[in-house]
């Protein structure tokens, strides 16, 4: 026998797929490149598919190492009693929320400047919205000294410096520190407020690495002593943002109005939302559900026996979006389940990063499936405040 007309077949590393460079939608993709760059036996490969998983896992080392600076910067901001901004996206609102966060500032004064407002605005007035936020802020001992809900933060500039100059005014004899999440635009805050900065201080803007940290800070100097101080965006860890590949994430943030997805289930009915969550009810009466999300995100009623084949078909045939090449297997999903109460009010269930289910709570049994490791938050409901 002839052995020189045998070859290896390269398969991953990871799961064990032939690799091939045809289709990207059929198993074992990987490109080109990376197979005319292996060198042999020594060289490790990864299918596309399992290379974005492990850099995903590599991701939420760091933002965890980041989010742990992140704390570290708060502990001083504590103790020279600054004054703090903290930027709120309010799409993902009842995610914003971290108790380690909220331990480390809330003795301090803080103002809260909430985004995105006209993602909501055709459902719920501002004032409505504001005394949601304040009922929120309130459990967690947080009393503000000014709230600011915008849209548009450029077209909001003039609310926007009056409250920068005030600032300048009242506490430029404390640093300042301005938090948020990735997607809350902290940063296109500072932007706005340094269209109007004067310097009058001998100190020079900068960018440094924060000491006992591995961050990079901006600082913008108050006075010769005193500075404001731009922090890093949260992570986006326990969001579904950090579950899904980039071209899906584009799809989960919402660019316009969110869109509301009005649905009756009964049980053992699901409402499937692409291949990435639903909510299924378990036990209880027919019930009306609305779902808010990005315009982009189709849901579809379907059989709960058989949600767990058609999410993990819909990773195939992707015939409702989205879908990520990330969640492959019902193994990659956590499941929770809520029992309602039976007082007739209405809540929101979130779903960090995708958007939230809104419905009257009659004792009814919800079942949540998510990607695992996503934060889901169950609060009365912003849309239906008394």
């Amino acid at each position: 026998m002839d052995n020189n007309r045998l070859t290896r077949v390269l398969r991953c590393n990871r799961c064990g797929s032939i690799l091939q460079t045809v289709d990207k939608n059929k198993e074992g993709f990987v490109e080109t490149s990376a197979l005319e760059s292996f060198s042999g036996e020594n060289d490790i490969l990864y299918c596309s598919s399992c290379l974005e998983t492990i850099s995903a896992l590599n991701k939420s080392i760091i933002d965890e190492n980041e989010d742990n600076s992140i704390l570290k910067i708060l502990d001083d901001a504590r103790a020279t009693d600054a004054f703090l901004i903290w930027v709120i996206d309010l799409f993902s609102l009842d995610s914003s929320f971290s108790q380690k966060i909220i331990d480390k500032i809330k003795l301090l004064n803080i103002a809260i400047i909430c985004t995105k407002y006209d993602l909501l605005k055709p459902f719920i007035k501002l004032e409505e919205i504001e005394k949601y936020l304040i009922e929120r802020l309130e459990f967690y001992s947080i009393k503000p000294k000014y709230i600011k809900i915008v849209s548009n933060i450029e077209k909001q500039s003039n609310d926007l410096d009056l409250f920068y100059r005030k600032l300048i005014k009242e506490y430029s004899w404390n640093d300042v520190y301005v938090i948020g999440s990735i997607t809350s635009g902290k940063t296109s805050l500072i932007n706005q407020m340094l269209k109007n900065f004067r310097n009058k201080s001998q100190r020079l803007i900068r960018q440094f690495e924060y000491p006992g940290t591995d961050i990079k800070v901006l600082e913008i100097p108050l006075s010769n002593s005193f500075f404001i101080y731009e922090i890093p965006g949260f992570s986006l860890s326990r969001s579904v943002l950090s579950k899904v590949e980039l071209s899906v994430q584009k799809m989960l943030i919402p660019k316009k109005e969110l869109k509301i997805h009005e649905h009756k289930i009964k049980d053992n009915e699901s409402i499937q939302v692409g291949s990435i969550a639903a909510l299924s009810l378990i036990d209880g009466k027919k019930t009306k559900i609305n779902f808010y999300s990005s315009e982009f995100i189709d849901s579809y009623i379907v059989s709960t026996k058989q949600l767990q084949a058609r999410m993990c078909n819909n990773y195939l045939d992707k015939k409702l979006k989205p879908s990520s090449n990330r969640l492959k297997s019902f193994n990659d999903y956590d499941v929770f389940d809520y029992i309602c109460d039976k007082n007739s009010t209405y809540i929101d269930i979130s779903i960090s990063g995708l958007g939230w289910f809104t419905f009257k709570q009659n004792g009814q049994i919800i079942r949540l499936t998510v990607p695992k490791n996503t934060q889901i938050s169950v609060e009365r409901s912003k849309f239906y405040v008394k």
